[in-house]
């Protein structure tokens, strides 16, 4: 676990007064292959009333593409590369087609123009 501590004071007055303390706190799961990140922060409002906000989040340790050789042993992990493929020869074609069909002028002959067997077969 590695943790890192900030003090928040309040800007501008000559004595400078604490106003809240603020804790990030990274963990490590090997077993799970998981990393977790957590903020703590304790804040004073004005009044002096003390606010105590948390944030967690958690993300893998070692994420697809990082090593393709045994991500691709790996069956969940091969299927997500295999769809990031997909993704990238088939859909992103069709998004840039769908730009151009929105810039100023008719979207019917757009269509038209660009929307064919031999054009959609060859766009990528």
């Amino acid at each position: 676990v590695l943790g890192k501590l900030q003090q928040q004071h309040s800007a501008g007055a000559a004595n400078s007064s604490l106003t809240g303390v603020t804790a990030h706190l990274l963990a490590h799961s090997a077993q799970e292959r998981l990393f977790a990140v957590r903020e703590v922060s304790l804040v004073f409002d004005k009044s002096g009333l003390p606010l105590l906000e948390a944030v967690s989040s958690g993300f893998d340790a070692r994420p697809v593409w990082t090593e393709p050789s045994a991500d691709s042993r790996d069956g969940l992990r091969c299927f997500v590369m295999v769809m990031d493929v997909v993704l990238m020869v088939f859909c992103l074609p069709l998004l840039r087609l769908f730009r151009l069909c929105q810039q100023p002028g008719s979207a019917g002959s757009c269509l038209r123009r660009y929307a064919n067997a031999w054009a959609l077969a060859d766009w990528p």
